[in-house]
C-alpha cells in the first residue's frame, strides 16, 4: 500500500494539470513562463514577521495573471554549495511574458513590494524561465 501512495498522489496532480496541456516533471506546462524570486531577509526580521511575510506574499496569487503560486522558507539542509544568506522563495508561473508584465506592474504586486522593502537586506535574485 506505501508503495501505491506516490503514484496515487502524481495521478492526483497531473489529473488536476490536464486542462494545461502537456504537464512536465514538476507540474508546469510547456510554454508557462516561471517567475522565481529569492528574498534575503534582514538579521532582526524575527518568526512572526517572516510568518506574515510568507502570508502577505501568498496574496499575490489574488492576481489573475498568476497561475501556480509557492512562498516556502529555505530548506536547511548539508549542502555546502547552497546559498546561506537568502531566506525566502517564492515562485509562480505565467501562461506568457504578456501576464508576466501585466502582473509586475498590478498594484497588488506593487504595495506587496513596498510593505516588504524595510525587511529585505539586500535586492532580491529573479530568474525566469521558460518551461519546455
Amino acid at each position: 500500500m506505501k508503495v501505491l501512495y506516490p503514484f496515487l498522489i502524481l495521478a492526483l496532480f497531473v489529473g488536476c494539470s490536464s486542462h494545461y496541456g502537456e504537464v512536465n516533471s514538476v507540474g508546469y506546462a510547456k510554454g508557462e513562463l516561471v517567475h522565481t524570486v529569492i528574498l534575503s531577509l534582514k538579521d532582526g526580521v524575527n518568526q512572526k514577521r517572516k510568518d506574515e511575510i510568507i502570508g502577505l506574499l501568498a496574496t499575490l496569487s489574488q492576481i489573475k495573471e498568476t497561475q501556480r503560486l509557492i512562498v516556502s522558507t529555505k530548506a536547511r539542509t548539508k549542502d555546502s554549495r547552497a546559498q546561506q544568506d537568502y531566506d525566502l522563495v517564492l515562485q509562480m508561473s505565467f501562461k506568457n511574458q504578456t501576464a508576466l508584465e501585466t502582473y509586475s506592474v498590478h498594484n497588488h504586486h506593487l504595495n506587496v513590494r513596498k510593505k516588504l522593502k524595510s525587511d529585505l537586506a539586500k535586492a532580491p535574485v529573479i530568474y525566469d524561465y521558460w518551461v519546455e
